[in-house]
């Protein structure tokens, strides 16, 4: 049996500030988009945004929050598949073809609107 932790104990994670919305790319083991040049474990699956922050995943509309733990129907299976080792691993290996192929680079992108800081 797990014990529930209340929403209130997990970590509460930084806001993510950037001067540009992050650029994210597919990931074709991952079904996702990761995000690529910012300081942040960002993950998108077409319908949100996912924030890891001390060792839990965190759910958001938009690229820097609001962020809610996410847990239970809220966790797409891609994180209970992955480790967020496995996840940076697949990361940095798309990230690296991304830079060696920059002018003919054939993946695909994403990059939301920008919002500026959250207040």
């Amino acid at each position: 049996v797990v014990a529930q932790v209340p929403a209130e104990q997990y970590p509460v994670p930084p806001d993510v500030y950037t001067e540009e919305a992050p650029q994210f790319i597919y990931s074709q083991p991952l079904d996702a988009y990761v995000a690529v040049g910012v300081p942040y474990d960002l993950v998108y699956t077409g319908g949100a945004y996912f924030y890891y922050y001390g060792g839990y995943w965190y759910r958001g509309p938009y690229y820097n929050g609001p962020w809610v733990i996410a847990r239970g129907p809220l966790l797409p299976p891609l994180f209970l598949r992955y480790r967020i080792g496995q996840i940076r691993y697949y990361r940095n290996h798309e990230f690296r073809r991304y830079q060696h192929y920059r002018g003919s680079y054939d993946g695909r992108f994403h990059r939301p609107a920008y919002r500026g800081r959250r207040r």
